[in-house]
């Protein structure tokens, strides 16, 4: 019997795998959407997602001084926007 490469597994048992949901792989046609979304994604989540072990000391040191940059940037604009709203609250409120 044919068996899977990676796995060593029977090729059934491999396709019985591939197609236990009730959806079958190929039971619906691919929406251009599901290729090409119109949403770009989030850099925080892709971020989180990025494998750290290829990379050197150097640059996660790197990587840690940019990130750092980064949060005093938020929070300094963070800070400016406060400001901001607290003008524009006590410009409008009522008296």
């Amino acid at each position: 019997m044919p068996e899977c490469r990676s796995r060593r597994l029977p090729l059934k048992l491999v396709a019985a795998l591939i197609d236990t949901g009730a959806d079958r792989v190929n039971a619906r046609l691919m929406d251009l959407d599901d290729l090409f979304s119109s949403k770009p994604t989030d850099p925080l989540i892709e971020l989180a997602r990025q494998d750290l072990g290829p990379l050197s000391v150097a640059e996660l040191e790197a990587r840690i001084a940019a990130l750092r940059e980064e949060i005093d940037r938020v929070e300094r604009h963070l800070t400016e926007t406060a400001a901001h709203r607290a003008q524009a609250d006590a410009l409008f409120a009522k008296r």
